[in-house]
């Protein structure tokens, strides 16, 4: 949702096998905005969140792993494209550029960009790199050893923090800091640190815009038939971290298989979300949607989307409007934080 539109009618959405669509009337119609004749593989969106500057937006392109046609496959991507103009017309950023019809570049895969409040710095979040550009120069700012490749993910807090996570199978596994995203990076988590902390796969994301020292770090452990993720909470004001799997959901009444317990296709349907003015208020993404009102006090996350409910694969329906399931975008309306948007394939 567009921050500079206080209507909240101007939204972009990118899909993986379609391109970037734009809304000036919250979604009733829509026009697409990335060309025809190019392949668009959207799979990351960021806009400039600096006063002044909201006009500036990018996205990335390129799916690391797993789609609608078989879990393992992928889509190649063309880097990074930038807009001026509020998201209507996109030129492609000249450093990021690479071979489709190959693997020759980690740009080729794209899976998060955030833009840095302080100085508008792009953070990319490739499969198995973290890069960094400044509008001139694109950066490797840490990357997975001996050309390793994985999922990978970036957030950056409202004061200017960035924070990176790597996928659990690889040698960086876990979550990385730094105070700008250029240089001085800290690990503050990876498997066995905390003592309960176990990632064996794809480690997400989440940010509290109420309270710039959360985080919440969302992962595939890499388990089946049971849970098959955790969560746990970052507090960069006294530097712990506290685990809230065991309110992740394992709803009463019966198991089903991709549905209850949690289940995230392991780790495709991955996402984690905050509410702006509420630090407790969280929101998960598997092959449901859940949330939780108040973390700290509530016992467990509620189903309010996906499946029916988890002893059916019929759709979860309210007021007549089905929702589909898998999910992978969660986005709190910016204007009016009781709005709340999810993005499924």
């Amino acid at each position: 949702v567009d921050i500079s539109d206080g209507s909240s009618n101007t939204i972009l959405a990118g899909g993986v096998s379609s391109g970037l669509f734009r809304t000036t009337n919250g979604g009733a119609s829509w026009t697409k905005v990335s060309a025809n004749n190019e392949i668009h593989n959207v799979t990351a969106l960021a806009q400039d969140p600096r006063a002044g500057f909201e006009n500036i937006w990018y996205y990335g392109t390129g799916e690391w792993s797993g789609n609608s046609a078989s879990l393992g496959s992928s889509y190649r991507g063309l880097g990074v494209w930038k807009s001026t103009d509020s998201g209507v017309n996109w030129t492609q950023i000249a450093q990021t550029n690479s071979a489709f019809d190959v693997f020759d570049s980690y740009l080729d895969y794209i899976n998060a960009l955030e833009v840095s409040p302080l100085n508008g710095d792009l953070m990319i979040a490739a499969t198995g790199k973290i890069y960094r550009f400044d509008g001139t120069n694109l950066t490797i700012e840490r990357e997975v050893g001996a050309g390793g490749t994985g999922w990978t993910d970036v957030v950056i807090s409202g004061n200017g923090i960035v924070y990176v996570a790597f996928d659990g199978s690889t040698d960086l596994n876990g979550v990385w800091t730094s105070p700008t995203g250029n240089g001085s990076w800290t690990r503050i988590a990876q498997n066995g640190v905390p003592a309960a902390w176990s990632a064996a796969g794809r480690i997400v994301l989440g940010s509290a815009p109420s309270n710039n020292n959360i985080i919440y770090a969302y992962y595939a452990n890499g388990l089946s038939g049971v849970i098959e993720a955790d969560l746990w909470q970052y507090n960069a004001g006294n530097t712990t971290w506290t685990d809230y799997s065991s309110k992740l959901p394992d709803e009463p009444g019966g198991d089903l298989s991709g549905n209850d317990p949690l289940a995230i296709q392991g780790g495709y349907d991955l996402v984690v979300s905050v509410k702006p003015d509420d630090e407790n208020f969280v929101v998960i993404g598997g092959t449901n949607v859940y949330k939780i009102a108040n973390i700290v006090n509530d016992v467990t996350f509620v189903r309010i989307g996906g499946y029916a409910n988890n002893l059916s694969y019929n759709l979860y329906s309210i007021g007549g409007t089905e929702h589909h399931p898998d999910i992978h975008a969660l986005e709190f309306d910016p204007n009016n934080n009781n709005v709340f948007y999810t993005g499924t394939d």
